[in-house]
């Protein structure tokens, strides 16, 4: 019975299919996002490198309807950096993505993602809602966000 259940882990870690792997990569980001309610300091610091370990070292980030200083972000470091930040501003943030459309490259090594980004911050639930465009490049097994951007900025505070 042991030796079944080895070999299932071992078929699951090396033939599970791409598109599996980037789902999970963008299940951790949406899960890094998160911000629990009374977050402790240390806590903060360990969510943010498991955030930054997502991510391409050369990585580009331009997001519209953001506070001008997460506009547009260039490079690993400054995500970090500015994620920290973003961190520190909010008591609590929920993320969900919905609609997520992966697309894997015929080279396997590149990848694209379009979803719906839904966010609500402090208790306002129209605080984000973005179609956004992920691509990810492969590291070895693992896939890394090499650049996101807005596609459409919704303006959830009007009815109708």
């Amino acid at each position: 019975m042991a030796i079944l259940a080895v070999c299932a882990g071992i078929g699951v870690r090396y033939f599970t299919s791409e598109e599996t792997r980037i789902r999970r990569a963008l299940a951790e980001l949406a899960g890094s996002l998160r911000v629990p309610p009374n977050e402790a300091p240390l806590a903060r610091l360990g969510a943010a490198r498991k955030f930054q370990g997502l991510f391409a070292p050369d990585v580009g980030v331009m997001l519209a309807g953001v506070p001008s200083e997460f506009r547009e972000i260039q490079g690993r470091d400054q995500l970090f950096e500015l994620y920290l930040s973003a961190r520190g501003l909010v008591n609590e943030c929920r993320v969900e993505f919905r609609g997520i459309r992966v697309t894997v490259g015929p080279d396997q090594s590149s990848a694209h993602a379009e979803l719906t980004v839904l966010g609500e911050v402090d208790g306002d639930p129209n605080a984000v809602a973005q179609d956004v465009r992920i691509d990810l490049v492969r590291s070895g097994r693992d896939w890394l966000i090499r650049r996101v951007r807005t596609l459409r900025n919704y303006d959830r505070t009007r009815s109708g």
